[in-house]
This record gives C-alpha cells, structure tokens and sequence, in this order.
C-alpha cells in the first residue's frame, strides 16, 4: 500500500507503519471492495451450492405438504355426505380453500424465484486461479487488512465470477502460463491502472483488449502457417500413402487448434474442417499432376 495515503480525518498523510499496524482500520473492506470491483474477473463471490440446495428441499417440502392439504380438502369437500358446495366456481370460493390456495402461491413464488435465481448462478463461470492468486496476493500485500475467518471464502470450491466475457482454454492456459509470470509480457499488454487504483506491484493486471487483438493475430498467423506448410511439404513428398498421413496429420492439428483456441461449437468446428480438408485435397491433386 502507499505510504502517502491519507484519510479524511487525517490532518498528516498514513505512514507506511501505521498501515501495516492497523490495516483492518485503513484498509479494510473499503479498499478490497474497491480493488474487487475494479475488473468483473476480480469480482468474486461464493455461490452457496448447499445452502441453496438445502434451501430448495426446505420450501419444495412446505409445497408438498400444502399440496397434500389441498388434495385433502379437496377430497373431503366431494364426498357424498359433505355440504353441497360448489367445487366448479373461483367466485364462490370457501374461505380455507382460498387461504390455502393464497399460502401455496407464496410458496410456490418463493421457491420459484430461488430456483431461477440458483440456476442463473449456475451458469456463471468459476473464477480462474490466476484471479484467486492475485486476491490473495492483495490481501498479503495490504498487511491482511481483513479478518482471517471472513476471507476463507477465497479457497472455497463454489466460488462465481461475473466477467461476461467468455474465455477458451488457450486464452486461460495464456493468460496463467505467460502473462502473469511475465507480468502482463513485461508491460507491453499492461492495464493503465489509474492513480488511485488499488493495485500494487504484486498483482498483474492487462488490457483485455490488447490481449485480443494478440490472440487474433496468432490465430491468423496460425491459420496462414496450416495453409502454406502442407502445401510445400505435400510438394515435396511423393508417395501417396504418406500425402494422406499428412493431410490427415494436418486435419487432427485443425480441429485441435479450433477446440482450444475458439469458443466454436462443435458443428461450426466439423464444417471448418470440412472446408480445410477440401483444400488439403486440392493440395493433394495439385501435387499428383491430376
């Protein structure tokens, strides 16, 4: 944290001791909450799978029970013996009935809306570790300013972050393997964090956007490379056999690369290496002089 932070009921800006001394009082959850919040991937938060599902069995098993009085009513309401009302008419409702009918609506709204609640939360993306590092490596940079107990949330196994942005599995392995050891590749792709920004130096931050347009362009350079190489390896090789092994080489590499560098769907994948296939065949019949 920067020493030369001050308070508004600081006459001399904090001194870096008295910081680290007392963080739950300068830092605090004001500061995390800032630093949480200054990117959706920090932003971080437990999704409560059991106590939702617990919650869930408890109001599904309170419908169960009012629906079981209701069928009973019901029942009793058309006996022979019973008073001759009208179980076909809304409008002349008996009293109970219409409670009860009032006590499993609310029910049923309540348990309606957790359950569309939870499965909203569901689909939210679990946080990657790089994220998980970098809080907990601002909490030990800030002298811990929050309480031990109520920042185990961070190793919890339901843990949702709230970036919309979807990531393949090249851009998370990228993003652990390369970027954070090379400190956003040595500030070249870097976040310009602004002055008061709750960074520090053992967080890494980058511009999403950078990131993109590196991604695009190893894509394409890729793309161009699966293009251009089997056509003068194919050039080169004569026997047939070993053409097919290649092209079939080069297929398998094809659909790899879209697996792990897209978000493509599996049909979209299949007609993409339709399509290359056709060329690598083109290439093929290129090479035989047919």
């Amino acid at each position: 944290m920067q020493s030369n932070q001050a308070s508004a009921g600081n006459v001399y800006p904090l001194t870096k001791v008295e910081i680290s001394t007392k963080p739950w009082k300068y830092i605090g959850y004001k500061e995390f909450a800032k630093y949480m919040s200054s990117d959706d991937d920090s932003f971080t938060l437990r999704r409560f799978d059991r106590i939702h599902c617990r919650l869930l069995l408890f109001l599904q098993n309170r419908i169960v029970l009012l629906e079981r009085k209701l069928d009973s009513l019901d029942g009793q309401l058309s006996e022979r013996q019973a008073a001759d009302i009208d179980n076909g008419c809304l409008c002349n409702e008996i009293n109970e009935r219409r409670d009860l009918l009032n006590d499993i609506h609310r029910a049923v709204v309540e348990y309606d809306e957790l359950l569309v609640q939870f499965s909203q939360l569901k689909a939210r993306p679990k946080p990657p570790d790089l994220v998980i590092n970098n809080l907990e490596a601002w909490l030990q940079n800030a002298y811990d300013p929050i309480c031990e107990k109520e920042s185990e949330f961070l190793k919890a196994s339901d843990l949702i972050c709230f970036s919309e942005v979807k990531k393949s599995s090249a851009r998370l392995f990228v993003e652990d393997k390369l970027l954070h050891p090379t400190r956003a590749l040595w500030g070249l792709v870097s976040h310009k964090v602004q002055p008061d920004s709750a960074a520090d130096e053992h967080t890494v931050e980058w511009d999403d956007d950078a990131v993109g347009r590196l991604a695009k362009m190893a894509i394409f350079l890729t793309a161009l490379l699966m293009l251009v190489l089997p056509l003068w390896i194919l050039a080169l090789v004569s026997n047939r056999l070993w053409k097919l092994a290649i092209i079939t080489l080069f297929l398998l590499c094809f659909v790899s690369v879209l697996t792990w560098a897209t978000l493509a769907r599996p049909f979209d994948i299949l007609a993409a290496t339709a399509g290359y296939s056709a060329v690598l065949v083109v290439f093929l019949q290129f090479g035989t002089g047919q």
